[in-house]
């Protein structure tokens, strides 16, 4: 994103780059790594163990494939090796691990004209002054997409609306969490904001309007779209559904 004269990104390997619009130049850059947000010695304990996990899961299905198919020890391997890869899936929802294919650079920074917001694919929500001084930083959880997180956090009501597994509203100063839904599912596109008389509601892209001063879903928007973001312009949201375009005045 563009804010007056400096571009703000998100990069791999956890990193936030701001950077001179006019001439390319770096002008601060701060990582936002496992280690920087609960402490190395945490991050280095958790780590180890993941690729201890990790390890034991791949030796495991190599085994697998090798033994035939009349092997009698073929499904106590294929039982293990899942208890196995139960655990490090609760170690990617419990730590910023990550998760699939997604990388830290998937989500856009958000920015309300005087601080940066980033949603990092690791599940961990920052936010930071123009300058590259970090407000607050917190693993909220791990995302819970196949292909990991890629939607970016948005603004409204005066709360910075996330989603890895749950619908979540935080303080913007603080980082505090101020309501939680579990009544819709994340998707990989980022829901959009627009008013409804004089209720603010968040428009998911499952189609739910969702409201936000306290989550409550309110309606149904008729769009279905995993990957591809809505739009709203001049009162109408414009949106996928199953292979349709449709356009729906607000």
């Amino acid at each position: 994103i563009v804010v007056g004269e400096r571009l703000f990104v998100v990069s791999e390997p956890a990193d936030v780059i701001c950077i001179n619009a006019s001439d390319g130049k770096v002008i601060w850059q701060v990582s936002l790594s496992m280690s920087d947000v609960i402490g190395k010695a945490e991050a280095a304990k958790i780590n180890e163990s993941y690729q201890e996990l990790t390890r034991q899961e791949k030796v495991l299905r190599k085994s697998f494939k090798q033994l035939e198919e009349t092997d009698p020890n073929r499904e106590k391997i294929k039982q293990q090796s899942a208890a196995i890869k139960l655990k490090i899936n609760a170690m990617k929802a419990s730590y910023p691990i990550g998760r699939g294919s997604s990388t830290n650079a998937c989500g856009t920074p958000l920015c309300d004209g005087e601080r940066l917001f980033v949603t990092m694919g690791t599940g961990i929500v920052a936010a930071l002054t123009l300058d590259g001084k970090i407000i607050w930083n917190r693993f909220v959880e791990g995302s819970r997409l196949g292909f990991g997180h890629s939607n970016s956090g948005v603004l409204a009501d005066g709360k910075l609306i996330v989603q890895y597994k749950d619908l979540i509203a935080l303080d913007p100063a603080t980082g505090k969490e101020l309501w939680r839904s579990q009544s819709v599912n994340p998707r990989y596109a980022t829901p959009v904001v627009t008013e409804i008389g004089d209720q603010t509601v968040v428009v998911h892209p499952s189609g739910s309007v969702i409201r936000a001063s306290d989550g409550t879903v309110v309606g149904n928007a008729k769009v279905n779209s995993s990957e591809s973001t809505s739009v709203i312009d001049g009162g109408i949201l414009f949106g996928h559904s199953k292979g349709s375009v449709r356009a729906l005045r607000i």
